[in-house]
């Protein structure tokens, strides 16, 4: 398409959506209108004997892919699940979540992923909110929920083993190291899941590209937990755009070390390398500094991670005589990369005969994923990419909402294919991030102060509202909310105002610390305020959002405009 004069303003312009990143092709390609499970089976019904999925030490071919769908979606239809029922999983990355997820979505019927390890509430606050009948979980998940598994909608759970798809003798082995105490009224194994479909014969329906998909759970900007709802033509149209967009090799390899309930993770790192015809390497619980085992084994060639994960590469004693020149791409989302540290993990690649750069994106889970990418010419510090060619961004000024030209700050908008259908259930949340143009059409406000230059290329230089990434209990990576947190310090009745930091962590990437202001005039000890405070925290939320320190200040500092200046606090690592 021919270059056309600037109008001054990105919004009109779209400067993206030129050949400087996207070929004329591409330019014009439009995604195909059907389901998850029909994009994947088209893109590989022709290649049977090339490996879809890789995992631990066994190799799954497309064909086996698919047969193993099929009979997964037969135990679904004699369990009773039914078009358009929510399923819920817990599950790490093993062969059988993505299985359940293709199933349920060839079936009609939604997967509602979900955390493996949250706190019990949550655990029960997202079964209720979806009246799940049927849960699928990994053991570890069990162990949490087993003694108020009947307190919830579940009718039946199914517990899945990591060492499921492996061989009869592992599996044995699994067991013995690991006991499970199953209430077989309600619960039933993998093993015994499938054999319930033997000899039925699967329902599935017709792809429906508007059809609900995918429920990925978000705390949004706020912290409160918020299902996504995600549409087959919202997961297709972000995996067609990478697909189409970036160069992928038929049998390159995808690793995949995020957890599947990261919808990150499982459009990404799932769905879109499937997609591309890809070997999926499944790591059921990545841990950074044994990257050179994964290197050793896999060879891969594309990894979608985070900043941490990167920062980890320099860690890793294994690596410091390793080749690593089959990585074509590394992905870092979920927050911003420190320049300097950028600067350090690309010099290190390049010197163990990696020729790439690390590779940056934004977007957000009411996205899908990732809504813009770097690619070569936007590839610089501090940038976050272009948008990915179906994709558009604006900057709006915060109070009237007008559209910016370029270089001006502002709020930061994106519309496009993968703009979610709205939060489960919650109209109210989903008005309050959703706002529409004069011309009607739906934008997305992402709560991040950023510009767009005249090529294109976006930049954030801060938040409007603050969210930390940290480790959970299985260690993998999830947000922590600072104003969650702060609402919960306040249940306590001596409690004034608080205001909650992170604090940057070696292991956890950053912890909660509070600073609290008391009621005037309360005579307690302050330790005993501190004991009655966590243990509010201990009861309402999650343990990784617990506070680790509290410290009593008589007043918090205020900003001018007499807010609390949490800055002024010593915060520590808002995200982009």
């Amino acid at each position: 398409m021919a270059e056309t004069t600037l109008t001054g303003y990105p919004v009109k312009d779209r400067p993206w959506h030129s050949t400087r990143y996207y070929t004329e092709e591409v330019l014009n390609l439009e995604c195909p209108r059907c389901s998850m499970y029909e994009l994947i089976y088209e893109a590989n019904k022709d290649y049977p004997d090339e490996i879809a999925l890789q995992y631990l030490d066994i190799e799954v071919t497309y064909r086996e892919f698919f047969e193993n769908v099929e009979k997964t979606a037969a135990a679904l239809t004699a369990l009773g699940v039914k078009e358009d029922e929510i399923v819920t999983l817990a599950m790490p990355n093993t062969p059988e979540v993505v299985y359940l997820v293709y199933a349920l979505n060839h079936m009609g019927a939604v997967a509602n992923l979900i955390h493996p390890l949250p706190s019990v509430n949550e655990l029960h606050f997202y079964l209720k909110e979806v009246q799940s009948r049927f849960f699928f979980m990994y053991d570890g998940t069990y162990d949490l929920i087993r003694d108020t598994l009947k307190e919830t909608p579940v009718q039946q759970a199914i517990i899945v083993s990591p060492a499921a798809s492996l061989s009869v003798i592992k599996r044995k082995l699994y067991r013995l190291a690991n006991k499970l105490n199953m209430d077989k009224s309600m619960c039933m194994e993998w093993d015994a899941f499938i054999k319930m479909g033997k000899g039925v014969t699967p329902v599935y329906v017709k792809g429906d590209a508007e059809k609900l998909a995918i429920i990925s759970h978000t705390g949004g900007t706020t912290g409160e937990p918020k299902g996504v709802m995600l549409s087959n033509h919202n997961m297709n149209a972000e995996v067609f755009q990478i697909v189409q967009s970036i160069e992928h090799d038929r049998q390159g390899v995808m690793i995949v070390i995020l957890p599947p309930f990261v919808n990150y993770s499982f459009t990404n790192g799932i769905h879109e390398p499937l997609y591309g015809g890809l070997k999926c390497a499944l790591i059921p619980k990545y841990e950074p500094l044994k990257y050179h085992e994964y290197h050793a084994k896999y060879q891969p060639n594309y990894i979608n991670s985070i900043p941490q994960y990167c920062i980890a590469l320099l860690k890793d004693e294994g690596l410091k005589d390793m080749d690593l020149s089959s990585l074509k791409l590394i992905a870092a989302g979920g927050e911003a990369m420190d320049p300097e540290m950028e600067t350090k993990v690309n010099d290190f690649l390049h010197a163990h005969g990696a020729d790439m750069n690390i590779s940056k994106g934004y977007g957000s889970t009411e996205m899908v994923s990732a809504a813009s990418f770097t690619h070569a010419d936007s590839n610089i510090l501090n940038c976050c990419g272009v948008p990915l060619h179906l994709t558009d961004f604006t900057a709006v000024d915060v109070e009237t909402r007008e559209p910016l030209p370029y270089n001006e700050k502002g709020e930061l908008l994106m519309s496009g294919p993968t703009l979610f259908m709205g939060y489960y259930n919650n109209p109210e949340a989903t008005d309050a991030v959703i706002e529409y143009d004069k011309d009607g059409r739906r934008w997305m406000k992402t709560g991040d102060i950023g510009y767009i230059d005249e090529a294109g290329r976006m930049f954030i230089t801060g938040r409007i509202k603050r969210i930390l990434i940290t480790k959970g209990p299985d260690g993998n990576p999830t947000k922590m909310f600072p104003d969650r947190i702060e609402a919960t310090i306040q249940k306590c009745k001596k409690v004034a105002l608080s205001c909650v930091i992170g604090l940057k962590d070696e292991d956890r990437i950053h912890i909660p610390k509070a600073f609290v202001e008391l009621v005037k005039d309360v005579k307690e000890d302050r330790e005993a305020i501190r004991e009655e405070i966590l243990a509010i925290c201990r009861e309402k939320l999650p343990a990784y959002q617990v506070p680790e320190e509290i410290e009593f200040l008589d007043e918090l500092p205020r900003t001018e405009r007499g807010k609390i200046d949490y800055r002024a606090l010593g915060e520590e690592g808002d995200i982009a």
